[in-house]
């Protein structure tokens, strides 16, 4: 090799390292909490016993509510019998009560849903409004009513015992599997429920892309 080649391969790898530098440094800020913690949960049905599993499951994070307001963001996108395409009413209602049980001064529930806009309709067909009526839980439009910025203090995440594959989610096929995965990392637990579909996390796009800066994947990284 020559004076010229040397140089010029030099500069590729040079090139290429700077690259791969500034590939991992795409995101300023890292949110991944210093370890992930998963509690999976047996849950054959969503019964009346779900307010104690779910309140049992939340207390194993130690966490302190007391005094404190909690917000819970469901998924409420449209309503098509059959299909899981919305947070389960019931496992909304059963974690409102458990951070009620908790201490907790207020929880509001609150969505804005992208697909079907009429929120009060959404409300009525899926039962959530009467649903938290009953219960006493605040609900918030997040399309439509007035809000406030503020920062949030801590972000769990909660998948229920139906899953949805493909191509989600209007038109996925609902996978029974009969567990609640809870969170202190919402990538570590989709990264759980993919394995538990026979899916590798690392094959799925925006998981991959959410262990770069906002949760783990990696099974000796989660708890």
């Amino acid at each position: 090799m020559n004076r010229r080649d040397l140089l010029v391969a030099s500069a590729a790898v040079t090139g290429a390292a700077l690259t791969a530098r500034l590939q991992r440094r795409k995101y300023t800020r890292d949110f991944r909490p210093p370890s992930s913690r998963i509690v999976v949960l047996p849950a054959d049905q969503y019964s009346n016993k779900l307010d104690q599993l779910v309140y049992e499951g939340i207390r194993l994070f130690n966490l302190n509510v007391r005094g404190k307001s909690v917000l819970l963001k469901p998924n409420l996108v449209e309503y098509i019998p059959g299909r899981p395409v919305n947070t389960d009413t019931q496992l909304i209602g059963a974690a409102a009560e458990a951070f009620l049980r908790l201490g907790a001064a207020s929880v509001t529930v609150a969505e804005g849903p992208g697909h079907h806009r009429d929120t009060e309709l959404l409300l009525h067909q899926t039962g959530l409004g009467d649903h938290l009526a009953h219960r006493k839980i605040r609900f918030v439009d997040l399309n439509r009513d007035e809000l406030i910025k503020t920062k949030l203090q801590a972000n769990y995440s909660g998948l229920g015992h139906v899953a949805m594959e493909g191509d989600g989610p209007l038109n996925g096929t609902a996978r029974r599997l009969n567990t609640l995965v809870l969170s202190n990392d919402p990538v570590a637990a989709d990264a759980t429920c993919a394995r538990a579909l026979g899916v590798f996390p690392e094959q799925v796009a925006y998981i991959l892309e959410g262990s770069l800066f906002l949760g783990r994947i990696d099974d000796h990284e989660i708890l």
